[in-house]
């Protein structure tokens, strides 16, 4: 497989977020978002084999104590994960075999982390990078607002609705039609809160070079 770094701001960002394995977390706006706050430059990854598009890693590098990182995610970022989009069949672990030649030749970096969703841990033990995992959660945006209250568990409604006798409504928020379909918000939450367990827990692998 092979990986080479392609223009951020240029990409077909409509390709990009037609992949059934796409996240919010590495949208156009979202990665901007983490460049601003962290000091960091976005990186995307397009990633071929034969001669055929398989996929993108979506990732930034910064900088501390002298040492350049790369991330896609990492602590501290309020972004559970961003790594891989593949098509089907794709073996995420050539992926990573394709993709950390890349950072450390081409991006010159002497540290990466990737947590993906999607990973098994095997994928990085086989590699040597060092491997964790955590469960995670998410609510289904695009579903009703009625829907999403009925999801939640019955002592977190009834903070809803003593909420609303208060006069807080929470009403300013966007409905969850004027989101993008298809996109799940993920984080570490309580299950109070109504979110239902991801299908697979997240996968962080690090290493340094």
């Amino acid at each position: 497989m092979r990986c080479e770094i392609i223009d951020f701001e240029r990409a077909d960002w409509k390709h990009l977020d037609s992949f059934a394995d796409r996240t919010v977390f590495q949208t156009r706006e979202w990665v901007h978002f983490v460049a601003e706050t962290q000091n960091a430059t976005p990186v995307l990854a397009q990633l071929s084999a034969n001669g055929k598009l398989v996929g993108y890693f979506t990732g930034l590098t910064f900088t501390r104590f002298g040492i350049k990182v790369l991330g896609g995610s990492f602590p501290g970022w309020t972004t559970p994960y961003m790594g891989f989009n593949l098509t089907p069949g794709t073996s995420r672990a050539e992926a990573l075999i394709a993709l950390e030649k890349v950072v450390w030749n081409d991006l010159k970096c002497l540290h990466m982390e990737v947590s993906d969703p999607h990973f098994s841990v095997e994928d990085g033990n086989a590699l040597g990078f060092q491997t964790s995992y955590y469960i995670s959660y998410r609510t289904d945006l695009t579903k009703s607002e009625d829907e999403l209250f009925q999801g939640m568990e019955s002592a977190c409604r009834r903070c809803v609705r003593k909420a609303e006798k208060s006069g807080d409504s929470g009403r300013g928020m966007r409905k969850a039609s004027a989101l993008q379909p298809g996109f799940f918000l993920g984080s570490i939450k309580s299950q109070s809160s109504g979110e239902t367990p991801a299908s697979a827990p997240a996968k962080a692998f690090g290493r340094m070079s």
